[in-house]
């Protein structure tokens, strides 16, 4: 019973993916996926939660707090 155990979590760990990127390219892709996906989200965010604002408001303010990290290149804490 323990061995079928330890199988099962070794198929697990294999499979999980890395928390921080290999290299300063991979980065940036996640980082793109990640602004985009915050962006598109932002007209569905007003409206469940019925905020004082304008869409084209809340993507400015998500494009204004991604882009005032744009020069920061370091991947690793």
């Amino acid at each position: 019973m323990a061995a079928a155990g330890k199988t099962a979590v070794t198929r697990t760990v294999g499979a999980v993916k890395p928390i921080l990127s290999r290299d300063l390219g991979e980065a940036k892709r996640r980082v793109r996926e990640l602004y985009r996906a915050w962006y598109r989200e932002v007209p569905n965010t007003v409206h469940v939660y019925q905020l004082d604002i304008s869409v084209k408001q809340g993507q400015d303010k998500v494009r204004e707090s991604c882009f005032r990290r744009m020069h920061l290149s370091q991947t690793q804490g």
